[in-house]
């Protein structure tokens, strides 16, 4: 079995999830050949020793250049099956097969969206689900939107929960080095929010509820992780709430397992997410997770159970259980522990490709 995976991946963005799919898949006996339609060195460097081919069309927002090069790739590599990643590739794989005079592999859209918003991105999704045979997204919840969404098509859509990996890098970088050796020898009660830094994500609501406990008399330390174009506004707002002691910037760090090993606790606070794989990488890790009840979180978690669902934008809520956490460092951890069960058993990288190949093979055989 040859799988032809086409991705749009830019340079700045990591490839932890990609490296464990490409690994898993060829431990299990197929081949795979990647489609990169942007250029990126970085992901090139990180994924090649895993993939039997890897092709760059460097188009990076000139998509519709991208037509006779799919064409081209698709005669040269004959795959048994096309796996789109995300909207854009599943639509110009859609595109390509389409041209295809002879016998067409079958097309998975990977589809990791909730709602489809813009009239260009409507137009995409339905070109792709109309193209594809078989409809794959991360939980439940987006199953339900996609068949709404899509009603004709819905017997096409199936859930696959994300499975991610702690990859362990031989080494930091030597800015990684000197932000764990500070954050190492300033222990404090340590809440980690892993995300893009954008308003979704929910980072004002983590500064109010992180002002709250202060008031109450309740420090912890405010860990966000991760880089985005709200970041100036997020930094004005520390400082106007007066918390510049209380959080800190790491900026982004690739080997998140060494900032794991710094949280207490682990918190989601966003206005809506699919299946953030951040939560599951908490989980393998044993970090508790305080997060909001929106999307694949609310079947992901058990409250009370696995973790915590507060209302989004509570900070109140989000305080509270903070807390309760602190308060309850035996509660935190058998929350933890439960979690990792969970994990183990539901949320390896292995576990996800399994179910891939299954769906995979169903469609090959049905051709």
């Amino acid at each position: 079995m040859k799988i032809l995976f086409v991705v749009e991946q830019y340079a700045e963005e990591g490839s932890r999830y990609y490296r464990e799919f490409f690994r898993q898949l060829k431990r299990m006996g197929a081949a795979v050949v990647v489609v990169n339609i942007n250029r990126s060195p970085a992901f090139r460097d990180e994924v090649s020793e895993l993939v039997d081919g890897y092709h760059s069309l460097g188009l990076n927002g000139k998509y519709h250049r991208s037509l006779p090069a799919l064409r081209r790739i698709l005669h040269l590599e004959t795959p048994s099956l096309v796996q789109g990643m995300e909207i854009i590739p599943s639509f110009y794989a859609a595109l390509a097969l389409a041209t295809l005079s002879r016998k067409r592999p079958p097309l998975v859209y990977g589809r990791r969206h909730g709602l489809t918003e813009g009239g260009v991105a409507r137009v995409m999704d339905w070109v792709a689900f109309l193209g594809a045979r078989r409809v794959i997204v991360v939980s439940e919840e987006m199953a339900r939107v996609a068949r709404e969404e899509h009603p004709r098509g819905k017997g096409k859509v199936v859930a696959i929960w994300s499975g991610v990996s702690l990859e362990q890098r031989a080494e930091p970088t030597e800015k990684e080095r000197t932000i764990l050796a500070s954050l190492t020898a300033t222990r404090a009660y340590s809440v980690l929010l892993l995300a893009r830094i954008r308003p979704i994500k929910g980072h004002g609501v983590a500064l109010q509820a992180t002002e709250v406990l202060k008031k109450r008399g309740i420090p912890i330390r405010l860990l966000l992780v991760g880089e985005g174009r709200a970041k100036a506004a997020v930094e004005a707002e520390v400082r106007a709430r007066g918390l510049d002691q209380e959080v800190v910037f790491t900026g982004h760090v690739e080997d998140i397992r060494r900032v794991l090993e710094l949280a207490d606790v682990m918190i989601i606070p966003s206005f809506g997410d699919a299946f953030p794989k951040v939560a599951v990488e908490a989980f393998a890790a044993g970090v508790p997770v305080v997060a909001s009840a929106v999307g694949g979180l609310k079947e992901l978690i058990t409250p009370g159970k696995t973790g915590f669902l507060v209302e989004p934008d509570n900070a109140e809520a989000l305080a509270d259980a903070l807390a309760h956490l602190k308060a309850n460092p035996d509660k935190a951890r058998q929350v933890a522990t439960n979690a990792r069960e969970v994990y183990r058993t539901e949320l390896t990288p292995e576990i996800m490709v399994k179910r891939y190949l299954q769906e995979y093979q169903q469609l090959i055989g049905e051709i």
